[in-house]
């Protein structure tokens, strides 16, 4: 006599090993997306940075009006020796309204959103109001800056 289907050990037999394949792969497979998320948020937060410092520069008028003459330490001048350097913070929303920086569109295409700026990490975490702490040479020509990840990001300040 012939049979026909499996018998129920061979099934539990093929279920078992589907089980042992998904238990290896599933985890690497979130391994890898968080990797994914983090290098997204670095290349993020590097296009971020980039543009803060173009903005300094293309606004160091703007600047040398505000803040005058770095020679002794203040509220935005800070000296090290005989070297001074102006700090301060612009956060992200400074950046777009400045046009410095492009508001991302939304993963729908559309561009309606109150938020310019997501995180790659928490899709629902809104960037637009991390600070950028700035830090400008006395001679308003050297500009870096750096991201403050841990700044509140739900409070916007005023700019400098």
């Amino acid at each position: 006599m012939k049979k026909n289907g499996f018998t129920l050990v061979e099934l539990l037999a093929v279920l078992v090993l589907i089980s042992l394949v998904m238990a290896i792969a599933v985890p690497g497979i979130f391994k890898m997306r968080d990797r994914m998320n983090e290098k997204a948020l670095n290349a993020k937060v590097e296009t971020i940075e980039s543009a803060a410092v173009l903005h300094v520069q293309n606004n160091s008028n703007k600047y040398k009006s505000k803040f005058g003459k770095c020679e002794t330490d203040g509220a935005h001048c800070k000296c090290e020796g005989s070297k001074c350097k102006y700090v301060f913070v612009i956060n992200i929303k400074d950046l777009i309204e400045s046009g410095d920086l492009k508001k991302e569109n939304k993963e729908d295409g559309s561009e309606e959103s109150s938020c310019s700026i997501y995180n790659p990490l928490d899709k629902n975490m809104c960037m637009d109001c991390l600070d950028i702490n700035i830090t400008l040479d006395a001679t308003y020509k050297t500009a870096t800056a750096s991201l403050d990840l841990t700044s509140n990001p739900d409070t916007c300040h005023e700019p400098y």
